[in-house]
């Protein structure tokens, strides 16, 4: 038997989970204080589904980039599929935290969302930097 622990994730109390298996078959999940704990750790043991963040670019914003996570845990193969997807798309500012950037991505029923706040860049403002060198790779 092998016992992993890791930080769920699940709700805001971020229990450390200290999850006791053998392959596939879960025999104790212990540091959990709500229900979310007990399905996180399945889905971590059997299915491999873990959060998934990535930066998307933004276009008209006060920075070049905004994180976005995924509504749910997720595969490797469909984090995979999701970032190949959602590589060359760019959202428009302003955003701001917890709208939806991105509903079913991928075709796989996976929605993004943005986990910080971006301003539009105000009328006439010099862009960012990384903007900038941003645009200067696209363009090679």
């Amino acid at each position: 038997m092998v016992t992993q622990t890791f930080l769920c994730t699940g709700c805001q109390l971020h229990c450390r989970l200290e999850v006791t298996h053998e392959g596939d078959a879960v025999h104790a999940v212990q540091g959990n204080r709500c229900k979310r704990g007990l399905d996180l750790a399945h889905g971590r043991i059997i299915a491999k589904a873990a959060d998934f963040t990535l930066a998307l670019r933004v276009t008209g914003g006060s920075v070049a980039r905004v994180e976005a996570q995924a509504t749910e845990p997720v595969t490797p193969d469909v984090a995979r599929a999701v970032a190949v997807a959602v590589r060359r798309l760019s959202v428009q500012a302003p955003i701001h935290f917890g709208d939806v950037l991105v509903r079913d991505a991928a075709g796989l029923g996976v929605d993004l969302v943005a986990t910080g706040a971006v301003g539009a860049r105000p009328e006439g403002a010099p862009r960012s930097a990384a903007a900038r060198r941003a645009d200067s790779a696209r363009r090679r």
